[in-house]
Protein backbone atom coordinates (compact mmCIF):
# COMPACT_ATOMS: atom_id res chain seq x y z
CA UNK A 1 0.00 0.00 0.00
CA UNK A 2 2.76 2.32 0.93
CA UNK A 3 4.51 1.68 -2.37
CA UNK A 4 1.35 2.40 -4.27
CA UNK A 5 0.85 5.70 -2.48
CA UNK A 6 4.43 6.70 -3.26
CA UNK A 7 4.00 5.89 -6.90
CA UNK A 8 0.78 7.86 -7.03
CA UNK A 9 2.48 10.85 -5.34
CA UNK A 10 5.30 10.77 -7.85
CA UNK A 11 2.91 10.67 -10.77
CA UNK A 12 0.96 13.59 -9.34
CA UNK A 13 4.21 15.56 -8.93
CA UNK A 14 5.22 15.00 -12.50
CA UNK A 15 1.73 15.97 -13.65
CA UNK A 16 1.92 19.20 -11.67
CA UNK A 17 5.37 19.92 -13.07
CA UNK A 18 4.05 19.48 -16.60
CA UNK A 19 1.17 21.84 -15.90
CA UNK A 20 3.58 24.40 -14.42
CA UNK A 21 5.85 24.15 -17.47
CA UNK A 22 2.88 24.64 -19.82
CA UNK A 23 1.69 27.67 -17.89
CA UNK A 24 5.24 29.11 -17.86
CA UNK A 25 5.57 28.58 -21.61
CA UNK A 26 2.20 30.23 -22.27
CA UNK A 27 3.13 33.14 -20.01
CA UNK A 28 6.45 33.54 -21.79
CA UNK A 29 4.64 33.42 -25.14
CA UNK A 30 2.15 36.01 -24.03
CA UNK A 31 4.92 38.27 -22.76
CA UNK A 32 6.88 37.90 -25.98
CA UNK A 33 3.75 38.57 -28.04
CA UNK A 34 3.04 41.71 -26.03
CA UNK A 35 6.60 42.93 -26.48
CA UNK A 36 6.48 42.27 -30.22
CA UNK A 37 3.14 44.06 -30.47
CA UNK A 38 4.47 47.11 -28.62
CA UNK A 39 7.51 47.26 -30.88
CA UNK A 40 5.36 47.03 -34.01
CA UNK A 41 3.03 49.77 -32.74
CA UNK A 42 6.00 52.02 -32.11
CA UNK A 43 7.32 51.35 -35.61
CA UNK A 44 3.94 52.12 -37.14
CA UNK A 45 3.63 55.33 -35.13
CA UNK A 46 7.09 56.48 -36.11
CA UNK A 47 6.38 55.76 -39.81
CA UNK A 48 3.11 57.71 -39.58
CA UNK A 49 4.87 60.62 -37.93
CA UNK A 50 7.49 60.60 -40.68
CA UNK A 51 4.79 60.56 -43.38
CA UNK A 52 2.96 63.43 -41.71
CA UNK A 53 6.18 65.40 -41.56
CA UNK A 54 6.80 64.80 -45.25
CA UNK A 55 3.26 65.92 -46.10
CA UNK A 56 3.70 69.08 -44.05
CA UNK A 57 6.98 69.83 -45.83
CA UNK A 58 5.33 69.31 -49.21
CA UNK A 59 2.44 71.61 -48.25
CA UNK A 60 4.88 74.25 -47.05
CA UNK A 61 6.82 74.06 -50.30
CA UNK A 62 3.56 74.35 -52.27
CA UNK A 63 2.46 77.40 -50.30
CA UNK A 64 5.89 78.99 -50.83
CA UNK A 65 5.61 78.37 -54.58
CA UNK A 66 2.10 79.82 -54.60
CA UNK A 67 3.27 82.87 -52.70
CA UNK A 68 6.11 83.35 -55.18
CA UNK A 69 3.65 83.11 -58.08
CA UNK A 70 1.31 85.61 -56.43
CA UNK A 71 4.19 88.01 -55.82
CA UNK A 72 5.29 87.75 -59.45
CA UNK A 73 1.74 88.33 -60.71
CA UNK A 74 1.28 91.32 -58.42
CA UNK A 75 4.59 92.80 -59.59
CA UNK A 76 3.55 92.33 -63.22
CA UNK A 77 0.20 93.99 -62.57
CA UNK A 78 1.90 96.92 -60.86
CA UNK A 79 4.28 97.34 -63.79
CA UNK A 80 1.40 97.20 -66.29
CA UNK A 81 -0.56 99.82 -64.33
CA UNK A 82 2.53 102.06 -64.19
CA UNK A 83 3.01 101.73 -67.94
CA UNK A 84 -0.65 102.56 -68.59
CA UNK A 85 -0.44 105.60 -66.33
CA UNK A 86 2.70 106.85 -68.07
CA UNK A 87 1.07 106.31 -71.48
CA UNK A 88 -2.05 108.23 -70.46
CA UNK A 89 0.09 111.05 -69.07
CA UNK A 90 2.07 111.18 -72.31
CA UNK A 91 -1.08 111.27 -74.40
CA UNK A 92 -2.51 114.05 -72.21
CA UNK A 93 0.71 116.05 -72.56
CA UNK A 94 0.69 115.56 -76.34
CA UNK A 95 -2.97 116.66 -76.51
CA UNK A 96 -2.23 119.72 -74.39
CA UNK A 97 0.68 120.58 -76.66
CA UNK A 98 -1.44 120.10 -79.78
CA UNK A 99 -4.32 122.29 -78.53
CA UNK A 100 -2.39 125.59 -78.55
CA UNK A 101 -1.16 124.82 -82.07
CA UNK A 102 -4.71 124.30 -83.26
CA UNK A 103 -5.80 127.50 -81.51
CA UNK A 104 -2.95 129.41 -83.15
CA UNK A 105 -3.96 128.02 -86.52
CA UNK A 106 -7.57 129.01 -85.94
CA UNK A 107 -6.57 132.47 -84.79
CA UNK A 108 -4.07 132.90 -87.60
CA UNK A 109 -6.68 132.17 -90.29
CA UNK A 110 -7.95 135.46 -91.62
CA UNK A 111 -11.65 136.09 -91.10
CA UNK A 112 -13.71 136.02 -94.28
CA UNK A 113 -15.91 138.82 -92.94
CA UNK A 114 -14.77 142.21 -94.26
CA UNK A 115 -15.25 145.22 -92.03
CA UNK A 116 -16.58 148.27 -93.85
CA UNK A 117 -16.49 151.87 -92.70
CA UNK A 118 -19.64 153.98 -92.52
CA UNK A 119 -18.73 155.82 -95.73
CA UNK A 120 -18.15 152.55 -97.58
CA UNK A 121 -21.55 151.25 -96.44
CA UNK A 122 -23.21 154.49 -97.60
CA UNK A 123 -21.78 153.99 -101.08
CA UNK A 124 -23.14 150.45 -101.31
CA UNK A 125 -26.69 151.09 -100.05
CA UNK A 126 -29.52 153.45 -100.96
CA UNK A 127 -28.56 156.22 -98.55
CA UNK A 128 -29.39 159.90 -98.30
CA UNK A 129 -27.34 162.82 -97.09
CA UNK A 130 -30.28 164.09 -95.08
CA UNK A 131 -33.95 163.35 -94.55
CA UNK A 132 -36.44 164.54 -97.15
CA UNK A 133 -37.88 167.88 -96.16
CA UNK A 134 -35.59 167.58 -93.13
CA UNK A 135 -38.17 165.32 -91.55
CA UNK A 136 -37.15 161.74 -90.83
CA UNK A 137 -39.65 158.94 -90.28
CA UNK A 138 -39.91 157.49 -86.76
CA UNK A 139 -37.97 154.28 -87.56
CA UNK A 140 -38.41 153.07 -83.97
CA UNK A 141 -41.99 152.15 -84.92
CA UNK A 142 -40.49 149.08 -86.59
CA UNK A 143 -40.32 146.28 -84.05
CA UNK A 144 -36.68 145.61 -83.23
CA UNK A 145 -35.45 149.16 -83.85
CA UNK A 146 -34.76 151.11 -80.70
CA UNK A 147 -33.37 154.61 -80.31
CA UNK A 148 -29.76 153.41 -80.47
CA UNK A 149 -30.24 151.47 -83.71
CA UNK A 150 -32.29 154.34 -85.14
CA UNK A 151 -29.39 156.76 -84.63
CA UNK A 152 -26.98 154.28 -86.24
CA UNK A 153 -29.30 153.94 -89.23
CA UNK A 154 -29.50 157.74 -89.54
CA UNK A 155 -25.70 157.96 -89.61
CA UNK A 156 -25.79 155.50 -92.55
CA UNK A 157 -28.17 157.85 -94.38
CA UNK A 158 -31.35 155.84 -93.69
CA UNK A 159 -34.20 158.08 -92.56
CA UNK A 160 -37.39 156.77 -94.17
CA UNK A 161 -39.52 153.61 -94.21
CA UNK A 162 -39.32 153.51 -98.01
CA UNK A 163 -35.56 153.13 -97.87
CA UNK A 164 -35.78 150.08 -95.56
CA UNK A 165 -38.64 148.62 -97.62
CA UNK A 166 -36.43 148.78 -100.75
CA UNK A 167 -33.38 147.02 -99.22
CA UNK A 168 -31.92 144.17 -101.27
CA UNK A 169 -30.44 141.01 -99.78
CA UNK A 170 -26.94 142.46 -100.21
CA UNK A 171 -27.92 145.65 -98.41
CA UNK A 172 -29.54 143.65 -95.59
CA UNK A 173 -26.34 141.61 -95.19
CA UNK A 174 -24.10 144.69 -95.18
CA UNK A 175 -26.18 146.58 -92.61
CA UNK A 176 -26.67 143.48 -90.45
CA UNK A 177 -22.90 142.89 -90.30
CA UNK A 178 -22.02 146.55 -89.84
CA UNK A 179 -24.44 147.06 -86.96
CA UNK A 180 -23.88 143.53 -85.58
CA UNK A 181 -27.61 142.77 -85.60
CA UNK A 182 -27.08 138.97 -85.88
CA UNK A 183 -29.90 138.36 -88.36
CA UNK A 184 -32.37 140.65 -86.61
CA UNK A 185 -33.54 142.34 -89.84
CA UNK A 186 -34.89 139.14 -91.39
CA UNK A 187 -35.89 137.53 -88.11
CA UNK A 188 -38.15 140.46 -87.11
CA UNK A 189 -39.25 141.22 -90.70
CA UNK A 190 -38.14 144.86 -90.89
CA UNK A 191 -38.82 145.00 -94.64
CA UNK A 192 -42.43 143.87 -94.27
CA UNK A 193 -43.04 146.28 -91.37
CA UNK A 194 -41.44 149.18 -93.29
CA UNK A 195 -43.69 148.57 -96.31
CA UNK A 196 -46.82 148.71 -94.13
CA UNK A 197 -45.68 151.85 -92.33
CA UNK A 198 -44.78 153.54 -95.66
CA UNK A 199 -48.30 152.91 -96.96
CA UNK A 200 -49.79 154.37 -93.77
CA UNK A 201 -47.98 157.68 -94.21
Amino acid sequence: MIKRQLKEGESMGTFLEIILLITLITLIGLILGYIVGVVNCKKNNTSRIIQKGKLCEEKASLTEDQNDLLEQESKELIEISKKEKTQTKQTQIVKQQEKPKEEVKQNSTPSKRKIYTTEEIKKQINSLERALNNQADPLNKIRGIGPVIEKKLNTLGIFHFEQIAAWSDKEIQLIDQHLDLKGKIKREEWIKQAKKLALQK
